[in-house]
């Protein structure tokens, strides 16, 4: 293995000739360009990070505007009926309301009641399925 004492010792790199002689009136000339075009560069680069921020800007506000314009005011009967009904019986079961309370706050004409009573009273049986009930529910009439 080889020591370090053993690599031979030489200079690889070079400088150009009359680099160093000219180097500093390269960076003198570069300071007083900089200097002299300063305050467009400072401008330049406001504007660059300044436009995308304002479009981004009329952006969120332009999208807010047309969201907000879109909010309707719906009436409480479409939004009972947008509700299906096993999910509007479950709140009513667990919640304290009674029957009485919620048909005191109800008014019906007497189209709807009649219409409620031919939905709840109406019987559409047909014989097959009356033997079956009668099968079901024996009665003894003698007692």
């Amino acid at each position: 293995m080889k020591r370090l004492e053993d690599i031979p010792k030489k200079n690889i790199f070079e400088a150009p000739d009359g680099y160093f002689d000219r180097l500093p009136s390269v960076i003198q000339a570069r300071v007083v360009q900089e200097s002299a075009s300063g305050k467009a560069a400072w401008i330049g680069s406001g504007v660059r990070y300044a436009i995308p921020a304002l479009l981004i800007v009329v952006i969120i506000i332009t999208t807010w505007r047309l969201n907000s314009g879109n909010t309707k005011i719906q009436d409480p009967e479409e939004m009972l009926a947008a509700i299906d009904t096993p999910s509007l019986v479950a709140y009513l079961e667990d919640t304290d309301v009674t029957i009485d309370e919620l048909l005191e706050s109800v008014s019906l004409s007497q189209d709807d009641v009649m219409e409620i009573e031919n939905e709840v009273y109406e019987i559409t049986l047909e014989e097959g399925d009356l033997d079956a009930l009668l099968d079901e529910y024996t009665f003894d009439l003698n007692n």
